[in-house]
């Protein structure tokens, strides 16, 4: 690949990546009960709003306002927007049994491209860790598995917010978690390819679409120095609450380690991110199996 278009690729690879930051518009920092804190007005919003939806939900835990408010917050506290959002998602639950996603097997993706949830923050907010260089997007799009590698892209979404949800329903003090993506590793032979682009905008539709306001923290280290005049360029029409929200580091180790250490303690970083924490399934944990 020549040079011009490799420098091509890859800005607009983390182009898309930053359009999905952008999409998301999220706050900085919420605790649980900051996150269902609400003004009058916006309680009165979220009482019509259940009442317009709730015998339409199959899930009591849909029902639950940390669960509603998210979709209000996606639409501006407009009911028949954000009653119309929820009803296309509903809708795509039952097209794509999303209900039994997790009866299938999903041994062979598991294994090569592997994601964490075992990791908690400061707060107890749960962790989702993907590190680049596990993940062969080329190769899930160009061995005809592209519509199966976007299933598990849902499922990997559906896990990771699913958890979030379990944790907020048993200890009352989560309401979102964090994601953690470590570019380290990235080539355009792997990540860089247009029907790899395809399958990174499916990331971004997916989460848009199904699990609004399910992060809290997005933190993006070893960022190549290559796409840094992209995320300048972009941050200028972010949203005030994504600015904040959104964390992006180049390849100086120590700067990011050391606001990792502030969000983490030690034994829930793995030894990448400056850690000892050994992750089920891992090379490492395998070799201590022996």
């Amino acid at each position: 690949m020549k040079l011009g278009n490799s420098i091509y690729f890859m800005q607009l690879v983390f182009t898309l990546l930053i359009f999905l930051i952008n999409l998301l518009t999220i706050a900085d920092g919420k605790t649980w009960q900051e996150d269902l804190t609400l003004t009058g007005n916006e309680k009165e919003i979220l009482d019509k709003f259940r009442a317009h939806v709730k015998d339409r939900l199959p899930h009591d835990y849909m029902k639950e306002d940390v669960y509603l408010i998210r979709w209000l917050r996606a639409r501006y506290f407009n009911i028949p927007d954000a009653e119309r959002f929820l009803m296309e998602h509903l809708k795509w639950r039952r097209d794509n049994n999303m209900d039994t996603i997790f009866e299938e097997d999903w041994s062979d993706y598991d294994t090569e491209y592997k994601y964490h949830l075992e990791s908690r923050d400061k707060e107890g907010k749960p962790v989702l860790y993907v590190s680049v260089r596990n993940w062969d997007l080329r190769k899930a799009a160009l061995t005809g598995r592209r519509d199966r590698f976007n299933r598990f892209v849902d499922k990997t979404l559906e896990e990771a917010c699913g958890l979030v949800q379990e944790l907020g329903e048993k200890y009352k003090n989560v309401s979102q978690g964090i994601f953690i993506l470590n570019i380290d590793g990235f080539n355009l032979v792997q990540h860089g390819c247009l029907q790899c682009i395809s399958s990174l905008l499916r990331i971004i539709v997916s989460y848009e679409a199904h699990h609004p306001g399910c992060a809290d923290k997005f933190i993006f280290v070893n960022l190549p120095e290559a796409a840094r005049p992209v995320l300048a360029a972009a941050r200028t029409v972010f949203h005030p609450d994504t600015n904040r929200a959104l964390q992006v580091y180049g390849t100086n180790r120590r700067r990011w380690e050391k606001v990792l250490r502030e969000y983490f303690h030690p034994d829930q970083l793995p030894e990448e991110l400056g850690g000892t924490k050994i992750y089920s399934g891992t090379d490492t944990d395998d070799d201590l199996k022996f």
